[in-house]
């Protein structure tokens, strides 16, 4: 239970988004300006290590001249959908 913000740490270890580059977590120059064209990695995870359980959740998201698309939308959320994708891939 997270008792304080400042404690926030304790269960997400890692910032909100990264830059998509040609490799995994490529690393560049934070960017002065988010410009169309370019694409975010916007990942929030939660973890509880005593327990050892924890949940990420990833969405690609390219920017666009009126805002942003978010590329990964139609991947399973709830656990229903993600039962059904697993149940059709392994017929």
């Amino acid at each position: 239970m997270l008792d304080k913000t400042e404690n926030i740490g304790t269960y997400m270890w890692h910032g909100g988004a990264h830059h998509v580059g040609f490799d995994v977590h490529d690393v560049v120059e934070v960017p002065g300006v988010i410009a169309p064209g370019m694409v975010f990695c916007v990942d929030i995870g939660i973890y509880h290590e005593e327990w050892g359980i924890g949940f990420r959740l990833e969405d690609n998201c390219l920017v666009t001249e009126t805002g942003c698309e978010n590329l990964s939308a139609m991947t399973p959320r709830t656990v229903e959908e993600i039962e059904d994708t697993m149940q059709k891939n392994w017929k």
